[in-house]
């Protein structure tokens, strides 16, 4: 029996772009060369999904920032694919000042990742230079980036912060941006028949607001494919079913430490566009990479959601296998026992196989990033910290016995005051001590209110890494 082939939010949204791409290549076929504008939100959308190479197979021969001063390509065909927002839609009419002979380019190819409002419509339509110029033009419908099989980001900056304490035209804005944005995940889909939106009834109705935003939107939208026939609307495909669950009831799980591999990389590590750094041996050199953590990376597609006490056991059982039929390993190991191998001896068989390099320089790396937050680990004492944070959200200890405040507090006291944990670390222990008392003065009872005062930290406050949505 034919195994089904499971779904991925990812590829479906690269052959989608893809797909784009390449009409454009049919209809222009004497055109050899494109060049590719992106703004910040563009791009990410993009390097997500596809390599500068498979970009080079497209014939666009470059990808340029759109707020980059960039040469002129006066006779070149340019594919803009940007936010339709208003320092991106400047930037675009910049590049076609209303002169002869200043243009930046031959002939434009425009997509934008979401609607588009009317008044920055009109700009483009009164602008005749670029209008002249446009070859192809479409709202493409997909505003967020999928670096994961089936996981999305929408890129949404201070979406936290914004909708849960701000009110009049800034809250608007941003849950009306939120909306749209997750419209374009349904949109981005390949078949559909009919959609249904859950959410959960809350005071603050902001779930129920992103729903009724998003339906009206996506009705409209489903009425104009299907008024057109369009392929993308098939009976067979069924029923997409989105559920936006607020959970701001859950002002804990934030601050919880999570002990699973990427989690844990992203928490203790300092990570930042999904690329890690690591230092290796290289002879009598220690020579610094750099990685990009994604799902062309087996090991870590394999462990990224596993414990990190299963991936520290896991990728050396997977080594060991590898080692077993390997020749070359064999000889290395001569006189010694492969279930005994640690990290170091590893990275030993790893230099001895160098027609193994590229391979072997996964485990590596991830040998690498395992004993660096192992480093961690234990530099924080992470063992009792997540002990300690455990009890504080179960109100339990490891005995299943209640806690005792008086004695949890101390304990609190006692780690927040060492100089091991740094202001980030401190601030998140210090709102699970506060989410436990309640805000029912037992603090005093307990002597908690001495270190409860988060102003010495406002600035780890302000500078928390939230997850956006």
């Amino acid at each position: 029996m034919e195994k089904k082939q499971q779904f991925s939010l990812k590829d479906n949204c690269k052959q989608r772009l893809k797909t784009a791409l390449e009409d454009i290549m049919r209809q222009n076929k004497t055109v050899q060369q494109y060049i590719l504008i992106t703004d910040q939100n563009s791009l990410k959308i993009i390097s997500s999904l596809m390599k500068m190479t498979e970009l080079l197979e497209l014939n666009i021969i470059s990808v340029e920032k759109i707020d980059n001063e960039r040469p002129k390509h006066s006779k070149h065909h340019a594919i803009y694919f940007i936010s339709p927002y208003q320092d991106s839609i400047d930037l675009l009419l910049n590049d076609f000042p209303q002169k002869k002979g200043e243009n930046q380019y031959g002939k434009v190819h425009l997509y934008l990742t979401n609607r588009i409002e009317e008044n920055l419509m009109s700009k483009i339509a009164t602008n005749k230079y670029l209008l002249n110029r446009i070859l192809t033009f479409k709202e493409f419908n997909q505003d967020f980036a999928c670096k994961f099989d089936n996981i999305f980001n929408l890129e949404v900056l201070d979406s936290l912060k914004t909708i849960f304490s701000e009110s009049g035209k800034e809250y608007k804005n941003k849950i009306m941006e939120i909306s749209d944005k997750i419209s374009t995940v349904i949109l981005s889909f390949e078949r559909m028949f009919s959609i249904e939106i859950f959410y959960n009834i809350h005071e603050n109705k902001i779930s129920q607001t992103i729903a009724e935003q998003m339906n009206e939107r996506l009705k409209n939208i489903l009425n104009q494919l299907q008024s057109e026939n369009s392929e993308q609307i098939n009976r067979k495909s069924g029923k997409i079913t989105v559920l936006i669950l607020d959970r701001s009831f859950d002002v804990l799980t934030p601050f919880l430490r999570d002990f699973h591999y990427q989690p844990l990389l992203y928490d203790v590590l300092d990570i930042k566009n999904d690329i890690v750094e690591y230092w290796i041996n290289e002879g009598p050199k220690e020579v610094l990479k750099k990685s990009q953590l994604n799902e062309q990376d087996e090991l870590f597609k394999k462990y990224r959601f596993a414990h990190i006490g299963e991936v520290m056991s896991g990728i050396g059982e997977q080594f060991n296998d590898f080692v077993k039929i390997n020749s070359t390993a064999k000889v290395q190991m001569a006189g010694g026992v492969i279930e005994d191998l640690d990290f170091g001896k590893m990275q030993e068989i790893i230099r001895s196989m160098p027609q193994y390099q590229e391979q072997l320089a996964k485990y590596n790396m991830h040998m690498k990033l395992i004993g660096d937050i192992w480093k961690v680990f234990e530099d924080k004492n992470l063992k009792d910290l997540g002990e300690l944070e455990q009890n504080l959200s179960t109100g339990i200890d490891g005995n299943g016995e209640k806690i005792k405040e008086k004695a949890i507090y101390g304990q609190a006291l006692q780690i927040i005051q060492n100089d091991i944990l740094n202001d980030y670390d401190k601030i998140r222990l210090k709102n699970k001590l506060a989410n436990l008392l309640g805000g029912e003065g037992e603090e005093d009872e307990v002597g908690g209110s001495q270190f409860l005062n988060q102003n010495e930290y406002v600035d780890a406050l302000c500078d928390m890494k939230c997850s956006e949505i």
